[in-house]
């Protein structure tokens, strides 16, 4: 069998580079994910008080969906895929621009865990919390 050559081969400097990056950024990714979805107490998440302006909702039925919810007065935020029911998902594309939105989000994540609006709860804390260690 022969060897396939090439006009250019990679060159081995090249090739340690690429696989050293690969190793961190894959080191990065796993152990962050622990991280960024660590449990924590309702005490310890950050209270927001927005103005909603839009929800976006990716995915379906065979790939992973997930949502980001974007405020007039407040930076986007996420809502993790696990945490994604069909109900959620209704009672969040009822919801108008300039709704008031009181969330409880992950301090080290964008993440929110609890979502209340106009006196009804759209997402509780403790079931997003179960959901989020069940995954991770």
């Amino acid at each position: 069998m022969s060897k396939r050559k090439t006009k250019h081969p990679m060159p081995v400097g090249v090739a340690v580079f690429f696989l050293i990056i690969g190793l961190l950024l894959g080191s990065v990714f796993t152990f962050g994910m622990k991280f960024w979805n660590a449990p924590i107490e309702r005490e310890d998440t950050i209270y927001v008080e927005a103005t909603f302006e839009e929800i976006k909702i990716w995915g379906g039925r065979n790939g992973t969906k997930g949502g980001i919810v974007r405020f007039i007065d407040h930076d986007q935020l996420y809502i993790d895929s696990s945490c994604l029911s069909n109900e959620l998902i209704n009672d969040l594309k009822k919801l108008h621009t300039g709704s008031i939105i009181t969330l409880l989000v992950h301090p080290n994540s964008n993440t929110i865990l609890e979502m209340k609006s106009e006196g009804r709860v759209l997402l509780k804390f403790q079931d997003s919390t179960e959901l989020l260690d069940s995954t991770s």
